[in-house]
């Protein structure tokens, strides 16, 4: 059992190629061993057709960038085009340049936006130790994972739980003033003794929790900021369903 003592937290965001297309891209033919760089030139393709050039991955491949990093101005890209996903007609024909069906997307404005068409921005939070990293956001994920994290600060001695960081997902449990961590799994508990691999102190985890609580709270603020500016309609209604924050009201860190 490795213990963690050195740890960072990463909120990240995901600039997904579905979520910015304005046309289709092949994939690139590839390797196993070139693969992230396949993946990171597919991704690229969708990012220019927005206007997005210089961006950094948190890891070459993936699609996740730093929340906090980020520029304001790919930020309204993100929004605008998360906000306004579920006008997208799936069903329309491409026209003969190859633009994908975007165009009620591109001429809503907040007279259109409606409620129950999205929910909080995809992305997660990256677990770092040193340079390694231990957990990611899984498919799926999204910023309301941040409250299954919390949910570690309830767990009594011996109890297990599930976080959801999309899927797989990632067991933990209390054991005394720790709590363990195994490997991804899809399956429900009990889990087997031997896939836990990583330990940390639970007064460090309530650390944790305060700085993930600590940046989720900084992020929904410059929402709040960059939403206000582009004069939409309550914003501040509209940075907690994208980015929602819970505050620690258990296991508390003092």
């Amino acid at each position: 059992m490795r213990t963690l003592t050195h740890l960072k937290i990463k909120l990240a965001v995901e600039l997904a190629p579905e979520l910015l297309r304005r046309k289709e891209h092949a994939w690139p033919d590839f390797t196993p061993e070139n693969r992230p760089l396949s993946s990171d030139m597919y991704w690229r393709a969708f990012l220019a057709d927005v206007g997005i050039i210089d961006v950094k991955p948190i890891v070459l491949g993936e699609w996740h960038v730093s929340a906090l990093d980020t520029t304001d101005e790919i930020l309204q890209i993100l929004i605008r085009n998360h906000v306004f996903i579920g006008l997208e007609e799936y069903g329309e024909e491409e026209d003969e340049s190859g633009s994908a069906p975007t165009a009620a997307r591109d001429r809503a404005t907040w007279a259109d936006l409606d409620w129950d068409l999205f929910i909080a921005l995809s992305g997660g939070f990256y677990w770092l130790d040193g340079e390694q990293i231990l957990f990611k956001p899984q498919c799926c994920s999204d910023l309301s994972n941040y409250h299954d994290w919390l949910k570690i600060l309830d767990l009594k001695d011996g109890e297990c739980g599930m976080i959801w960081i999309g899927h797989p997902s990632l067991p933990c449990r209390r054991v005394g003033d720790r709590i363990q961590f195994g490997v991804y799994t899809d399956s429900n508990p009990p889990f087997p003794e031997e896939s836990f691999c990583f330990e940390i102190a639970y007064a460090n985890f309530q650390l944790l929790a305060s700085d993930m609580t600590r940046q989720m709270q900084q992020f929904q603020k410059r929402i709040i900021d960059l939403l206000t500016k582009m004069q939409a309609p309550e914003p501040e209604r509209l940075a907690d369903t994208l980015c929602p924050i819970e505050e620690l009201t258990c296991g508390e860190a003092s």
